[in-house]
Parts: C-alpha cells; sequence; structure tokens
C-alpha cells in the first residue's frame, strides 16, 4: 500500500524540467542551510531542540512544527518551500518527521560521523541512562564506595 501510494503521489507531480529541478534544489539547499543555522545557533543538544519543536509529544514533527520552529528563527517560508522541506527531510515518507530524520537533515554538520549511527542513544534524555556510566559497568568499572587520594 505504502509503495502505491508513494507512486500515485510521485505521479501526481508535475514533471520538472532539469533547469526546474536544478532550481529547485539549490532553493531547497539554500532553505536546508539557513534552517541548520538558525536550529544550531541556538541549541547544542539536538535532542532537546527536537522536542522544543515537537508540541503534541508524538515523536514525530508535522508541517505546523516545522513552520513554527522556521518562523522563530526568522526564516520566513511559503507553502510551497515547506512542502519542499518536508519532502526532503521525511525520508519514509509518512507525513512526518522523525527524530532521526531530524538529525540526519538538520545536525549532519554539528554531530559526529559515529554518533550518527547511534543518534537516538546519545542523549541522557532519550536514553534515561547516562552512555559513559553504563560503558564503564560493562567493561567492570565499579564505583567506589570511598576514594582515598594518596601522595606518591
Amino acid at each position: 500500500e505504502k509503495a502505491a501510494a508513494k507512486a500515485a503521489k510521485e505521479a501526481a507531480k508535475p514533471q520538472l524540467t532539469h533547469e526546474q529541478k536544478f532550481q529547485q534544489e539549490k532553493e531547497l539547499k539554500g532553505l536546508m542551510a539557513l534552517a541548520e543555522e538558525g536550529l544550531n545557533s541556538r541549541f547544542s543538544d539536538m535532542y532537546k531542540a527536537f522536542q522544543y519543536l515537537d508540541l503534541d509529544r508524538s515523536g514525530r514533527l508535522n508541517h505546523s512544527e516545522i513552520r513554527r520552529g522556521l518562523d522563530m528563527w526568522n526564516i520566513p517560508i511559503n507553502d510551497r518551500q515547506l512542502e519542499l522541506i518536508m519532502g526532503d527531510c521525511d525520508q519514509d515518507d509518512d507525513g512526518g518527521v522523525s527524530y532521526e530524520e531530524f538529525v540526519d537533515k538538520l545536525a549532519r554538520g554539528t554531530v559526529s560521523n559515529a554518533a550518527m549511527g547511534k543518534r537516538g542513544m546519545q542523549s541522557l534524555e532519550a536514553m534515561g541512562v547516562d552512555s559513559q556510566e553504563m560503558l564503564a559497568e560493562q567493561l567492570g568499572h565499579k564505583k567506589l564506595a570511598k576514594f582515598k587520594p594518596t601522595v606518591n
């Protein structure tokens, strides 16, 4: 069903010439750069940024939430530009932008390559457990009940 809906959606789109596609991609790159700059200038924690935008706490950003965020970052857009952004961000074509899609498109420059594969687990808020403490426990390091400093 999903593939058929996607094919119908693609068929309904007007066919663009190479020049129109080029201009559309150029416009999209500019919009995404502005959005990324606005996001990264206001938030250092991408998970908190996502939560800030996700007003209904659905775990997905819809059109109005994306528009609100861009408006807050002083990036006015029209409906066509919003559709371009949503089409680029919504990789699984389900009508919303998940946290993973959000990070992939809007925070790639601020997240290390090693973290990209683990982007859903990087935050204490996302996991509920501090990843460094968990790693120390898995490696067999135990917390000391009492620490006695010595001078050698």
